[in-house]
């Protein structure tokens, strides 16, 4: 039975949990989101869907299977507030009068200049690259290689309608079980739903064309990272700073 993938964010980030199968419980799922986020069990808040709506974790025996959780979803995890009974009275203070010379905050850019990490050439650069702008080092054991590559035959199998036999060019179990292969290269399918699971913009550098693909624009994403596509290779690109 495959693991469940889910997305987890917190106040200190995100990751990706891979441990769960859908035989285990809102208990064990509590446990594990707790032990990730030091977030209490009793005072763990999980919000899921868009637009995000509570999880009800109240029922510990329930499977995971019939909580309505599947493989890609994203879990928002909030810690609940004190007890009210428990609050002590506030001071009240004067509530200062923001003006545009309080309100302004400087900014100063990072200063450097970016640069190409250089991966492996082994068919799964695509994947190596998102590695390592997501982790910020080159994975040679190929493991984050097959890991996101059963990230997105799994992402296809729960969204045929995103993803149809027309969009695929082959049919949906035929292109998911070909992509697992280590000989398969990567490519915009496989860079666009990397980019809505984790949440990031992924700038891809076409040196032949000349132009920059950018997959998960007009999501808004606080993160952009960098590729560079030179035709047959992906490489990442990173900011080595001048200081």
């Amino acid at each position: 039975m495959p693991n469940l993938l889910l997305k987890v964010k917190t106040k200190n980030g995100h990751q990706v949990l891979d441990k769960l199968t859908e035989k285990n419980t809102i208990k064990d799922l509590k446990e594990l989101l707790s032990s990730v986020s030091d977030i209490p069990v009793n005072r763990l808040q999980v919000l899921s869907g868009f637009p995000p709506k509570s999880l009800d974790i109240s029922k510990d025996d329930l499977h995971l299977d019939n909580s309505g959780l599947t493989t890609g979803d994203t879990l928002i995890l909030q810690e609940a507030a004190a007890n009210v009974e428990q609050k002590t009275e506030a001071k009240v203070e004067p509530k200062q009068v923001e003006t545009a010379s309080n309100t302004k905050e400087k900014f100063i850019a990072p200063t450097g200049i970016l640069m190409k990490e250089v991966v492996p050439a082994d068919n799964s650069c695509l994947f190596s690259s998102i590695h390592f702008v997501l982790n910020g080092k080159v994975d040679n054991s190929g493991e984050s290689a097959i890991y996101l590559r059963r990230l997105v035959a799994e992402t296809i199998r729960n969204d045929k309608q995103s993803f149809d036999e027309a969009i695929l060019g082959k049919p949906i179990e035929e292109y998911c079980t070909w992509i697992q292969h280590e000989t398969s290269w990567g490519g915009a399918i496989e860079i666009a739903i990397l980019s809505n699971f984790y949440g990031i913009e992924i700038a891809v550098v076409d040196t032949v064309n000349a132009i920059i693909n950018r997959f998960g624009e007009d999501q808004n994403y606080a993160v952009r990272v960098f590729l560079l596509f030179d035709g047959i290779h992906y490489d990442p690109l990173y900011l080595e700073p001048f200081n």
